[in-house]
C-alpha cells in the first residue's frame, strides 16, 4: 500500500518459505514468482540471484529437475558477472546437487569440485563436507569405491564437528550404500547404524526411515533374521509416521491456503469500497458542475437581495 517494494519483496519470500517449509511447492512457487517480478524490475543482482536460485530449489525439491536447470543457471549467470561473492559456494552446490538427482555424473562432479575450492579457500570445514559428500555420490555411481570412501570418510568428520546433523546423516548412509555396492556387508552395517542413530537422535523421520530400510536390506542378505524383522517393523511403523506427518503438513498447507484467500477477500473488498467511494465523488462532481452552472443562470435572470448573492460566493468558494 505504501509502496515499499523492498518490503513486498521481503515479504514475498518469508511467505514462500513458510510455504516452502510446509511442503506446499505450488504455493512457494506462486510467492517466489511474484517476487521475481518485483526484483526483475529493481536491478539489484544479489536479490535477482537469489529469488532465481530459490525458484530453481522449490523446483528441484519437487523433484521437477528439468525444470530447475534453467532457473539455477540464470542464477550463476547474475552472480558471476555481478560478482555477488556470498553465493559462489552455494550456486556452485546446488547445480552439483541437481546434476548428481538427473544422475549427470560429468556435470555433478564438475560443480561439486568447484564448490569444494571455494569451501577451501573460505576454510569453511562445514562447506567442505557438504561438497565432499557429493563427491562421494558422484564416486559411487561410477563405481570408483576408492575415491567414493575417501571423500565420505573425510567429509564424515567435518559434519560432525559443524554439528550438521541432516549432511551426517547423508554421508553416513552414502557410505553404506557403497559398502553394501562392493559387498562389505559389516561396514554397511556399521553406517547404516551410525546414520540411524543421528537420525533418531535429532528427530529426522524420513532419514531414518531411509537407513532402517537399508539396514532390514543388510540383516536380510546376512540371513540375520530377528534383526531384519525388527528394521521391518520400524520401517512400517515409520511409514506410518511419515504418513501421518504428511497429513498434517497437508492439512497445514490446506489451512494456510484459506487464511490467505480470506485475506485476499478482505483485501478485495476494502479496494472495492475505496474504488466505491471514489466513484461516488466523481458522480457527485460530474453532476454538480452542470448542475450548479445551471443554477447560476436561472439566478442571473432573478433579482435577489445582496446578501444571497454573497452567501452563495461563499458557499461556491467553500464548494
Amino acid at each position: 500500500e505504501i509502496k515499499d517494494t523492498e518490503g513486498q519483496s521481503r515479504s514475498l519470500g518469508v511467505i514462500a518459505n513458510t510455504f516452502l517449509n510446509l511442503g506446499n511447492y505450488s504455493r512457494a512457487l506462486e510467492y517466489n514468482l511474484e517476487k521475481l517480478k518485483i526484483e526483475e524490475k529493481r536491478g539489484l543482482p544479489r536479490n535477482l540471484a537469489s529469488v532465481l536460485m530459490s525458484i530453481a530449489i522449490v523446483y528441484s525439491m519437487n523433484e521437477e529437475y528439468e525444470k530447475s536447470l534453467p532457473y539455477f543457471q540464470k542464477s550463476d549467470s547474475v552472480i558471476t558477472a555481478e560478482k555477488v561473492s556470498e553465493f559462489y559456494y552455494h550456486i556452485k552446490l546446488n547445480r552439483g546437487d541437481v546434476y548428481d538427482k538427473m544422475n549427470l555424473l560429468d556435470s555433478a562432479f564438475i560443480y561439486y569440485n568447484r564448490s569444494l575450492g571455494i569451501a577451501r579457500s573460505m576454510q569453511n570445514g562445514d562447506f567442505e563436507g557438504a561438497s565432499m559428500t557429493g563427491m562421494g555420490h558422484v564416486y559411487r555411481k561410477m563405481n570408483q569405491f576408492d575415491s567414493s570412501a575417501a571423500y565420505y570418510h573425510a567429509a564424515i568428520p567435518k559434519l560432525t564437528e559443524a554439528n550438521d546433523e541432516i549432511l551426517v546423516c547423508e554421508a553416513s548412509l552414502g557410505l553404506a550404500k557403497l559398502y553394501r555396492q562392493f559387498e562389505k556387508n559389516d561396514s554397511a552395517v556399521l553406517y547404516a547404524r551410525l546414520a540411524d542413530q543421528v537420525a533418531l537422535r535429532a528427530g529426522f523421520i524420513n532419514d531414518q526411515l531411509k537407513s532402517s530400510e537399508l539396514l532390514s536390506t543388510l540383516f536380510k542378505d546376512n540371513k540375520n533374521i530377528d534383526s531384519a524383522f525388527h528394521y521391518v517393523n520400524t520401517v512400517r511403523l515409520l511409514n506410518d509416521s511419515v504418513n501421518s506427518k504428511n497429513r498434517i503438513r497437508e492439512i497445514q498447507a490446506l489451512s494456510m491456503n484459506e487464511q490467505v484467500r480470506q485475506l485476499q477477500i478482505e483485501e478485495e473488498k476494502r479496494l472495492a469500497k475505496k474504488e466505491r467511494s471514489q466513484q461516488l465523488q466523481l458522480l457527485f462532481i460530474a453532476i454538480f458542475i452542470p448542475g450548479f452552472f445551471l443554477i447560476t443562470l436561472l439566478l442571473s435572470r432573478v433579482k435577489i437581495p445582496l446578501r444571497i448573492v454573497r452567501l452563495l460566493g461563499v458557499l461556491s468558494l467553500i464548494i
